[in-house]
């Protein structure tokens, strides 16, 4: 996820490259990449208010969906 400054193109590749970084990371530590899957969805599923630096920060991050198989 990011916030919404910049373009929407720009914020969704940005977002997936975080998503594939920690995809990567977590490989790394030893997660079958089978496992995972990375997604980056850009600015458009705000958590927070994107009018303040705060709520922007907020807006700027990773979510984990852990599903039982």
């Amino acid at each position: 996820h990011t916030d919404n400054v910049g373009s929407a193109k720009a914020n969704k590749r940005l977002s997936q490259q975080r998503a594939d970084s920690v995809r990567k990371y977590l490989i790394s530590k030893g997660i079958e990449p089978s496992r995972l899957t990375a997604v980056g969805y850009g600015p458009d599923r705000p958590i927070d208010d994107n009018s303040t630096e705060a709520g922007r920060a907020i807006n700027r991050r990773v979510e984990f969906h852990i599903v039982n198989k």
